[in-house]
């Protein structure tokens, strides 16, 4: 983290790396603050402490702390999930429209999103794909 920007670097499921820039001063003093928090000796040692998402130089950032970020900075309400699932759609209306004269742009389209989100086609179209969506592609 360094001049308003955050990346982000870490292996995630199946073992697989992902890599991200974020460059918002909002977040990044969200972060920033919240990591002086969660550097403290009393934290790390808590057990009853929530499961983390993602560590930096061992401060654990947490699901609750990006939503209450999103809730409380940005005065949305939505959730960690809420937003995988509309970037999840759109990826999928992205290649639905590039491989539309495909042999089968549904499926296409559901491989390429799964991948990026580093999930199984089945797992993509039960959990996050939009059904009225697919049944509209369809």
């Amino acid at each position: 983290m360094n001049d308003n920007t955050v990346s982000f670097d870490f292996i995630g499921k199946k073992g697989v790396r992902n890599q991200a820039i974020c460059k918002n001063k909002y977040i990044y003093a969200y972060l920033s603050a919240k990591l002086d928090i969660l550097a403290s000796p009393e934290y790390r040692e808590c057990p009853e402490c929530p499961e983390y998402i993602f560590k930096y130089n061992n401060r654990r950032i947490t699901a609750d702390d990006v939503n209450n970020y999103l809730m409380c900075n940005l005065k949305v309400n939505i959730t960690t999930k809420d937003l995988r699932t509309w970037n999840a759609n759109n990826l999928f209306n992205k290649y639905l429209h590039k491989y539309r004269n495909e042999k089968n742009p549904v499926k296409k389209a559901l491989e390429l999103t799964s991948f990026e989100l580093h999930n199984t086609s089945n797992v993509c179209k039960k959990s996050y794909i939009d059904p009225k969506r697919l049944l509209k592609a369809l």
